[in-house]
């Protein structure tokens, strides 16, 4: 008898797809699987019937979810079919398999849901998605399962690197401006330093300490985490990954040639623990125009790396060429020393 497998996900999450069908596949030979993914869906075929068609016909309905899946109006159809089946057709229940995707935690990705009784498997952790691939390959093809140890691994190993490689280092993030203003300071803060996000997490730091009657002896653009930024995770991965960004050096009111810019160089600190600690202090120099900049994260306390609530982009008055001006920050990302994944996968956006 064909055993039938339906595999629901958005295809923001489709690059998780291929290497586990051949998974599958390998612990449970001659699998028919519904993936639109590998053309399940032939041309011509009306998508809508073609789903519910073979979603009535399938043994496994398996979900990814994520935060994407949520967002998917097709996703939670789907679902919704599979709990209809799974609920009102004991004489062929289907077997719901949901496969969870951090950064979405396993106690909340199916709450306020009638499958809250439903057991989820985390596809980052080696142990629970060899347990989900000996429930798959049932007692005929258990043995399967061990003898793909390795494969596993590597595939646990991708996951949590394309991860963290589209993790945004600044969504989570507010971002302020600061000075060592005076208690008593009648020039408005925001006349002084400003700081903005602009589209696709760019941001501005503006700053015009002329108006000031005396020198600060610091203006910062910060980055402040609601919830602590673990970049030890990264390190785990890749021994040689490094925090990068790029700062545009020649942006103001009226723009600077580009052999005068405004900064001779800029310091970035990292800060942690409730009074916002700074641990790690890396000076950069700068050149006029853009600067493509990397930290390596191996040069840092290894404990802090793993709580940090605060960046801070630091200039101090000796690294001014002039006290006024404005300057660009962004793409700010971890990189890893290897070619990024996501490029060879061709992920689509």
């Amino acid at each position: 008898m064909d055993y039938r497998v339906f595999i629901s996900y958005t295809t923001k999450n489709q690059w998780v797809i291929p290497r586990l069908e051949e998974l599958i596949l390998k612990v449970r030979p001659g699998t028919e699987m519904f993936c639109s993914a590998t053309g399940s869906i032939l041309p011509g075929d009306n998508y809508k019937n073609s789903i519910f068609e073979n979603l009535s016909q399938a043994d496994v309905f398996i979900a990814i979810v994520s935060n994407e899946y949520w967002e998917s109006k097709y996703c939670i159809v789907e679902l919704g079919a599979a709990y209809q089946r799974y609920w009102h057709d004991p004489d062929k229940r289907i077997d719901i398999q949901p496969l969870i995707l951090p950064p979405l935690e396993k106690n909340f990705a199916l709450a306020n849901t009638p499958l809250t009784e439903i057991q989820v498997t985390d596809l980052t952790d080696t142990d629970e998605l060899s347990a989900f691939l000996r429930r798959l390959a049932g007692p005929e093809n258990e043995k399967k399962v061990d003898e793909l140890k390795i494969e596993i691994a590597e595939y646990v190993a991708f996951l949590k690197k394309t991860i963290l490689t589209t993790a945004s280092m600044t969504g989570g993030a507010d971002v302020n401006a600061y000075y060592d203003e005076p208690p008593a300071n009648p020039i408005p803060k925001d006349a002084i330093v400003q700081a903005w996000r602009m589209e696709r997490d760019d941001f501005m730091f503006k700053f015009n300490l002329s108006k000031l009657n005396y020198t600060p002896s610091f203006a910062s653009m910060a980055l402040e985490y609601h919830d602590e930024v673990n970049l030890q995770e990264y390190l785990k991965i890749d021994r040689e990954a490094s925090l990068c960004f790029r700062v545009k050096n020649n942006i103001g009111d009226v723009p600077e040639p580009e052999d005068i810019g405004i900064l001779e160089s800029i310091t970035v600190e990292f800060k942690s623990g409730p009074v916002h600690e700074v641990f790690r202090r890396v000076p950069l120099a700068l050149k006029p125009g853009e600067n493509q900049l990397s930290i390596p994260l191996s040069e840092m306390s290894y404990k802090s790396l793993s709580a940090i609530n605060q960046i801070c982009f630091v200039i101090y008055p000796k690294d001014m060429k002039k006290p006024d001006g404005i300057i660009k920050i962004d793409q700010i990302h971890v990189a890893f020393e290897e070619k990024n994944i996501l490029t060879e996968q061709n992920i689509p956006e």
